[in-house]
């Protein structure tokens, strides 16, 4: 199944929740699935070799595991472990509240049930959209599967991906193209640390794969990485992600910087 359906919700859906019937559109499963974190907790990740169902207790969203059918989703951090689909992943039926009464009705009990109390601490709404497996339209881009099981890394995960973010930093995980301004990775003028600290997060990851035994690739929708000192750039081509892969930097060249987006 090729990237552009399984990143489109396309599919018709038909959940029902204790508040009635949602109905909406989720993206189809394909072979993989793509749970995303950042460097820091991949080694976590990595050393426990399971993706784990609730990993960070108490945190609103965290009773189940998600993941992506769309490979180049951005939300969520930059670092992909990408693994072998299974029958346990369950779609996001995405809903627009406002277009069906019914749909509404079922929010509204959402929501309620969201904001009762367990064990003294709210459930939040993402909780329980997650325990449905339901959202709102406006989170269709993420193509999100929910699991109620852990994924054990061995024998599933099939390889480990980089994805160079928009605004390179010790904290900066987004690596979505559409809708950032400049279209260009690395937004920091005059600092070459940028660099310095993509290059180290890129070997930190990669020696997690290679702990696993597991593929690694650096990866991004950008056309251009932005380097200090004015209109110079480092093209994202396949073979300069290759290098930045390697540990090696690319050679920089001068003009105008690209910012056209390549998913």
């Amino acid at each position: 199944m090729s990237e552009e359906k399984t990143c489109v919700a396309s599919e018709d859906c038909t959940v029902q929740t204790p508040h009635g019937v949602i109905k909406g559109k989720k993206c189809p499963i394909g072979k993989k699935a793509y749970h995303n974190t950042v460097p820091d907790i991949a080694g976590f990740i990595a050393k426990s070799g399971v993706l784990k169902v609730g990993q960070n207790v108490g945190v609103l969203g965290q009773d189940t595991l998600s993941l992506s059918s769309c490979p180049s989703q951005g939300y969520g951090g930059n670092v992909k472990f990408v693994v072998k689909a299974n029958k346990n992943l369950n779609p996001m039926c995405y809903y627009v509240w406002d277009e069906n009464t019914e749909n509404k009705k079922a929010d509204t009990g959402i929501c309620q049930e969201a904001s009762e109390t367990e064990v003294g601490k709210s459930l939040g709404t993402n909780r329980v959209r997650g325990k449905y497996h339901v959202n709102l339209s406006m989170y269709k881009r993420e193509c999100e599967y929910v699991s109620h099981k852990n994924i054990p890394l061995k024998k599933n995960l099939e390889k480990i991906e980089f994805w160079i973010p928009w605004k390179i930093g010790k904290n900066e995980y987004n690596h979505a193209c559409k809708g950032v301004l400049p279209g260009y990775a690395n937004v920091e003028p005059g600092d070459e640390r940028g660099i310095k600290v993509l290059k180290e997060q890129i070997e930190q990851v990669n020696g997690q794969a290679n702990k696993l035994g597991v593929p690694f690739e650096v990866k991004s929708c950008f056309s251009a990485l932005k380097a200090s000192g004015g209109d110079r750039y480092i093209p994202l081509t396949d073979e300069n992600l290759k290098k930045l892969a390697a540990g090696i930097t690319p050679e920089v060249v001068e003009g105008k910087i690209p910012e056209k987006c390549k998913c």
